[in-house]
């Protein structure tokens, strides 16, 4: 059951925010990013292709040891649902 609303809310947050990595969704969900990256289908993958010098100075400034999101997942799972009541039209 945690596995199944972990899995649906991290595909809804890719859905309304696909910049976000598998890694920032782990981190929000408090998953490892390898466990997001197979719920959703390992889209956030490394290519093997990108070389470092076309890594952006704002990419290689994320890790910086920062404490997790404030947000948990069960307060994610809530902001998902409204979002899914709201762009439905339909309330509880």
């Amino acid at each position: 059951m945690v596995a199944e609303s972990r899995k649906r809310i991290a595909t809804r947050i890719k859905e309304l925010q696909p910049e976000a990595s598998n890694r920032q969704v782990a981190k929000l969900l408090g998953a490892s990013h390898q466990t997001v990256n197979n719920d959703v289908g390992g889209k956030d993958l490394p290519s093997a292709a990108k070389k470092q010098s076309d890594t952006s100075a704002d990419e290689l400034d994320g890790g910086n040891n920062s404490p997790p999101p404030s947000t948990s997942g069960a307060a994610a799972a809530k902001i998902i649902d409204r979002r899914d009541r709201k762009s439905t039209g339909k309330s509880r």
